[in-house]
């Protein structure tokens, strides 16, 4: 009977089916004719439509073909017919793994095939994006359509339970996590708590999947429906030292480790105006001088100096958390680190130095309390979620048509672009790349070396896998500006000595994760604020 009613299912709705194939290996014919450098940008806008078409196909697939034989009703034929209701749910499934999932998997293959990656890579980004698109998406819609009589109703219902989770992502956890998303948006650490909604998804998919198709029990269904969007509205709530003890456990610091130590170091900032900290943050301050303290954040600049990072490591801080306790008083007051949760590393990489120049970490502490507390004897007590990351291959490849496969980053190209003022590196990988790269426009001959560039995945997710299939390829590239037009930068290594340049690529991979610990006794916050630097700065004549 299964076959029976594929079959039918197969004769009425094959053209959507069809559809959808066809988006997917559309996606990875494009991305074949983009190239690595995209030279037709117009291909660029239809890959974006061709994916918005396959999502969105994929989900009206689902609706049709389960309401073909609607659960919820009581005019259904499949009810006077002598069919079983496991057997019309094997055939429903079988139909969507055929259409949708199954040519997904075909196509992410030939993608990775014919863009020269291996076999045994292409066939492993798939079926880890294959895998993540079933619990994430095809599932989830499948048992949310068997709940509804019409594909109208379940864009209706969809519609407001997506307003309804949008509301309270704001209403709710943004007040209490400053991020609608909670503690771990735009960290390494946000597969965590995506990894359990996903399994909220998988588990509540299961669950009303049986109570329909089994027990035709849609009051229940609704109610694991419910719980289970309240469960992942709620799971943006997990506590940061939750997440981040599991990613401990899951990869825990190593040996090296546990020499690394971290100090408020006063005399890098009063030579602040001769030798400013390193600071990889790199703040735009603007009006410090004409704040209103009572209204808005005062800026506080701390000079840090971080020893016994390993040579040739980067230690990346993934969150700050600060608190200040005033004199005679236990009350906490936290502030906040400036910018982004993971964008503060500590590099060790320069054969010159020991150890890493000071950074300038950078707090904001509110008006009103920064007015009550100025000039106090105040305790400054610094957390730190951090993450060491060790050197995992070092590459060259010549700065013009340069043509590389590198570990890590894929096949990569260079080039001059158009005006020839930069250096453009491009990188096709699939699947996972690595997790932290640097970047720097070298002489061979002299050594002398422009300004080096750095960037980091942000995500320390052990699969791959993301809401973009069949595209399991990932484009990453950088520009190596070595003219400037205006005459007014000179750089080490410019248009007369780029023809013979390389490009050195150092790929860093995580050798742990642990927690360090700061305690400043007695600090003023006054003396270092960002209205005292720059005051500092023009009585010792630097501006």
């Amino acid at each position: 009977m299964i076959w029976h009613i594929f079959k039918k299912d197969f004769r009425l709705r094959w053209p959507y089916g069809l559809a959808v194939a066809t988006a997917q290996f559309a996606i990875v014919a494009v991305h074949l004719k983009l190239g690595v450098f995209e030279r037709q940008r117009i291909f660029s806008a239809v890959l974006l439509v061709l994916e918005i078409m396959m999502d969105m196909g994929v989900a009206v697939l689902i609706a049709t073909i389960v309401h073909e034989d609607s659960i919820v009703g009581m005019r259904q034929d499949w009810l006077v017919r002598p069919i079983r209701r496991r057997d019309l749910i094997a055939a429903k499934l079988l139909f969507l793994l055929l259409a949708v999932q199954v040519p997904m998997l075909l196509a992410a293959l030939i993608g990775g095939l014919a863009n020269g990656f291996a076999l045994w890579l292409s066939l492993s980004a798939a079926l880890s994006q294959n895998a993540y698109f079933l619990i994430g998406f095809t599932l989830p819609i499948f048992a949310f359509a068997s709940l509804t009589r019409s594909t109208s109703e379940a864009l209706g219902v969809a519609f407001m339970i997506g307003v309804g989770s949008i509301m309270g992502l704001n209403v709710l956890i943004l007040p209490l996590t400053g991020s609608p998303l909670g503690p771990t948006s735009n960290t390494g650490l946000a597969w965590i708590p995506l990894t359990f909604r996903f399994a909220i998804y998988f588990v509540a998919s299961l669950a009303i999947l049986v109570l329909q198709y089994l027990r035709r029990a849609t009051r229940a269904s609704w109610l694991v429906l419910a719980a289970s969007v309240a469960i992942c509205l709620f799971s943006a709530l997990i506590p940061w030292k939750v997440v981040f003890g599991l990613q401990k456990a899951i990869a825990p610091a190593s040996v090296a480790a546990q020499s690394i130590a971290i100090r408020f170091d006063p005399a890098a900032g009063q030579l602040q105006s001769a030798t400013p900290a390193f600071s990889v943050r790199n703040p735009v301050i603007s009006g410090g001088d004409q704040r209103n303290e009572m209204n808005e954040d005062t800026i506080l600049h701390l000079p840090l100096v971080f020893t016994g990072i390993p040579a040739g490591s980067i230690l990346k801080v993934d969150r700050t958390v600060a608190r200040l306790t005033g004199p005679s008083t236990t009350r906490e007051q936290i502030v906040s680190a400036m910018g982004d949760p993971g964008d503060f590393e500590v590099p060790n990489d320069d054969p010159r130095t020991s150890e890493p120049p000071p950074v300038d970490e950078i707090l904001h502490v509110r008006g009103s309390v920064y007015t009550r507390l100025k000039d106090a004897p105040v305790t400054l007590q610094l957390d730190y979620s951090v993450t060491l990351l060790n050197l995992s291959s070092t590459h060259s490849i010549p700065a013009v048509n340069g043509d590389l496969s590198i570990d890590g980053l894929g096949h990569c190209e260079t080039r001059l672009n158009d005006s020839r003022t930069d250096v453009d590196l491009i990188c096709l990988d699939i699947g996972n790349t690595s997790q932290c790269t640097t970047a720097l426009l070298q002489d061979p001959a002299t050594g002398l070396h422009n300004p080096p560039l750095h960037d980091c995945r942000d995500d320390y997710a052990p699969y791959f896998g993301r809401y973009q299939p069949p595209d399991t390829l990932v484009l990453r590239g950088v520009d190596f500006d070595f003219r400037d037009p205006s005459g007014l930068i000179h750089y080490p290594v410019n248009e007369s000595t780029v023809n013979g340049a390389h490009v050195l690529i150092k790929n860093y991979s995580v050798a742990g994760h642990f927690t360090m610990h700061l305690t400043v006794p007695t600090i003023r916050l006054a003396e270092w604020s960002a209205q005292w630097q720059t005051r500092s700065t023009v009585d010792n004549g630097v501006r």
